[in-house]
């Protein structure tokens, strides 16, 4: 994960306001833009704008918790209620405006207002299993350890299906720690 998300920020390069970008940044700062449903709307046109379709979106789950602040005009309906009272298990599947998103738990990856955007599939590289899961177990009285390993490579053949977006979530710190 360290490693793929390393490659990622040095493919999309250094940070460029919102109002200084163009077509070809892929690394946006939502300059004063929380994470409101108009400035979550900007952030699917950068890929559409190359002509590049949306695969999937992956922030942490302090940033997607944004989605429960969203308020009955933003998020539309009876939705509203019930994220404020269910949280993001109110949401079948954690998808905004056609985007699937991912999140991790692990903001030393992903940092607090982060956004990574990948094209689909088709339109980005390839991933091969270089190794299948293997599978090992030992028991020495009641302890049972476990261990599971596999290798995989990937390879991201259109760069240009990539894209980062730093919003401003207001009342924490955009670094690391949540």
């Amino acid at each position: 994960d360290t490693a793929f998300l390393a490659s990622v920020d040095r493919i999309v390069g250094s940070a460029v306001a919102y109002g200084a970008a163009t077509v070809d940044s892929q690394h946006v700062t939502m300059t004063d833009a929380s994470f409101t449903r108009q400035n979550v709307k900007r952030a699917v046109s950068f890929l559409t704008d190359r002509r590049i379709p949306l695969g999937v979106c992956l922030v942490n789950q302090r940033t997607a918790n944004e989605f429960i602040g969203w308020k009955r005009d933003e998020m539309g309906g009876d939705k509203s209620q019930d994220l404020a009272i269910d949280g993001l298990k109110a949401l079948d599947t954690l998808k905004i405006m056609g985007m699937p998103m991912i999140s991790t738990i692990k903001n030393e990856l992903v940092a607090n207002g982060v956004m990574y955007q990948f094209a689909p599939r088709d339109f980005l590289g390839q991933a091969l299993m270089l190794e299948d899961i293997t599978v090992t177990i030992k028991k020495e009285y009641e302890i049972i350890r476990m261990r599971a390993q596999e290798q995989i490579g990937f390879t991201i053949g259109n760069t240009r299906g990539l894209q980062r977006l730093d919003y401003v979530i207001q009342g924490i710190d955009n670094d690391q720690a949540a």
